[in-house]
């Protein structure tokens, strides 16, 4: 999966309002723990609140 299409699912899984845990969201996305932690960063450097 791209990058951009993995920031897109974080923010729609985001927007759902309910408390996710990087371990799941990893398992979801079928990536490490790791990877959602930077793409976090990256969707806060954009200044979205997350």
């Amino acid at each position: 999966m791209r990058r951009a299409d993995r920031l897109f699912r974080i923010v729609q899984k985001l927007r759902q309002g309910r408390l996710i845990k990087a371990s799941d969201l990893a398992r979801d996305l079928e990536v490490s723990e790791r990877t959602v932690y930077r793409d976090m960063q990256e969707l806060i450097g954009t200044g979205l609140p997350v």
